[in-house]
Formats: structure tokens, C-alpha cells, sequence
């Protein structure tokens, strides 16, 4: 089974057969959506080469139902130098952009997969950006009731009658 990322923008100054890879998670550490999730999931397929395999740059997006931030959740987990940077591949510190919100941050990963019909050193993908995005997310509108599964969202205007 072929693995793609959740989105693929194609920029018009972009070579279309190579769009900006999107990768999107949950972080939600109460129902086991954690930053090491995030990582083993999401990051980590850019630095295998299941994602952006031919590009530079690539984005994630986390949509955080919990209190989590990429200063508290994801920086710890770049921490150069790692005890054990292989899992990562973690290439100097992590930049936070501005000030939240949103929470915005950029990480550089070197990646270990060579192109396989190139010679050496041409056959090295170099590093990878990844630009880290988190956004609040609202909690699931489901809540499960003696069995039975409910919105738990109060009623929307457009179906009340009166």
C-alpha cells in the first residue's frame, strides 16, 4: 500500500509532480495522540522518504485538543544533541516563528534513504525543512451514553424550531 500524505498543495511556480507534502495529526495526550505520535507517525515518514521524497521542504500541521504547545511537547522530543538522535535526525535547534498563536515553528531532519539510481554523492537527498503548525482543535462532538454514542455538542440553530 502506497503511503501519501493527507495533502498535497500544488504551488504554481512549483513543479507539479512535486507539491508541498502536508501531513496533519491530532495531539491529544489524554487519548494517546502524543508528540512522540506526532513524530514516529508523521515525522518521521519525511525522513524515511515515504513523504516529500524529492523535495526540501514540508509541512505539519497538529490540531491540539489539549494544552500541548511545540515549545512543551515537540521541542523536547529535538533536543540536539539527542541521546539518541537517529530516531529524528534532529539538525541544530528548533525556531520557533513569532509568538503563538498560531504556533508556528521550523525544524531541519537529515534523511538516510539514497536515490537509488544515482552515484555518490548525488544520491544524497540533503536535509529536510519541516514547518510545524499547531492549532487548537475542539473537542470530538461524540460522547458515548449506556452504550449508545450522542452528540454531545449543543443543538445548532439552523435545526431548533421555534
Amino acid at each position: 500500500m502506497e503511503k501519501r500524505p493527507d495533502l498535497s498543495l500544488f504551488l504554481t511556480r512549483r513543479n507539479a509532480a512535486f507539491p508541498l507534502a502536508i501531513e496533519c495529526k491530532i495531539i491529544d495526550e489524554v487519548n494517546s495522540k502524543s508528540g512522540k505520535l506526532y513524530c514516529d507517525n508523521g515525522v518521521s515518514r519525511f525522513l524515511t522518504g515515504e513523504y516529500a521524497w524529492a523535495t526540501r521542504e514540508a509541512l505539519m500541521i497538529a490540531y491540539v485538543r489539549d494544552k500541548s504547545t511545540i515549545a512543551s511537547t515537540l521541542a523536547p522530543l529535538f533536543v540536539p544533541p539527542a541521546p539518541d538522535p537517529a530516531p529524528y535526525a534532529v539538525e541544530g535547534a528548533m525556531s520557533a516563528i513569532g509568538v503563538p498563536p498560531p504556533d508556528l515553528a521550523k525544524s531541519s531532519h537529515s534523511r538516510g534513504f539514497r536515490y537509488p539510481l544515482r552515484q555518490p554523492p548525488c544520491d544524497e537527498p540533503g536535509a529536510i525543512a519541516l514547518w510545524h503548525l499547531w492549532l487548537p482543535a475542539a473537542q470530538p462532538a461524540l460522547e458515548v451514553h449506556n452504550g449508545a454514542t450522542i452528540d454531545a455538542a449543543p443543538c445548532s440553530p439552523l435545526g431548533r424550531v421555534g
